[in-house]
């Protein structure tokens, strides 16, 4: 999708059991957003990325895409997940999707960030 640049290193690391990095960068290696897990319970969580302020980035949205599966639960299809990417790309111009990862091995959690002024 125009307007979209998909980062995904959290979620690369985290499927395939290497180093989660610290901090998300962009394609200039600008430091965006820093990662952070989120513990559902003991054995469970997933991460999220909080926007690296001192760069003007801020989240705009996040969601969990499932797919396209029958049962996938509502705002979670993968039409809907492109039509809420679509959305922001509406409002912001230009959004950097950052695929998170999580213990749920059916659904993605992602991040969305936008740099404003």
């Amino acid at each position: 999708m125009q307007g979209v640049t998909v980062i995904s290193d959290v979620a690369s690391a985290h499927y395939n059991g290497g180093h989660v990095p610290t901090y998300v960068r962009d394609a200039t290696g600008e430091r965006i957003a820093r990662t952070r897990y989120v513990h559902t319970d003991a054995w469970r969580g997933y991460w999220t990325v909080e926007p690296v302020k001192c760069h003007h980035w801020r989240k705009v949205g996040d969601g969990c895409n499932c797919g396209t599966w029958e049962d996938a639960p509502p705002g979670t299809s993968d039409a809907e997940c492109q039509e809420h990417l679509a959305e922001l790309v509406a409002e912001y111009g230009e959004v950097v999707v950052v695929l998170c990862g999580g213990s749920n091995l059916f659904a993605m959690p992602y991040d969305v960030l936008a740099k404003v002024a």
